[in-house]
């Protein structure tokens, strides 16, 4: 009797091998993190990001809030990355600023600039 054992193959349609002989579906499932952003982003868009809290992100996502949170440390961690997503979209290099921000931006603009 030999103690060698053969590579695993693929014995199920539709499944392919990892490293490791463990079968997986070819088609297999986003990632959870992905899933919830995605989800998280049309929501977002639907319903405007105050309105969307994190028990329905992760119910349309077809998730719990412990993969959510798992994910994503907070609400604010999503929308963060949401914002910065759809600053890269709209073409300001994913950088965003508050309108704190944009206004001590001006003032030393105006400070600085010469007369003309």
């Amino acid at each position: 009797m030999s103690t060698s054992k053969a590579a695993p193959t693929a014995n199920k349609p539709g499944h392919a091998l990892l490293q490791g002989g463990h079968p997986t579906p070819v088609c297999a499932k986003p990632r959870v993190r992905d899933r919830i952003f995605e989800t998280a982003c049309d929501l977002f868009y639907k319903y405007g990001i105050r309105d969307v809290g994190v028990d329905t992100i992760a119910t349309e996502a077809g998730t719990n809030k412990m993969s959510f949170y798992r994910s994503f440390a907070s609400k604010d961690e999503l929308v963060a990355e949401y914002l910065e997503q759809k600053g890269r979209e709209f073409g300001s290099g994913g950088t965003i600023s508050s309108p704190r921000t944009r206004a001590t931006r001006a003032a030393k603009s105006k400070r600085f600039s010469m007369p003309t």
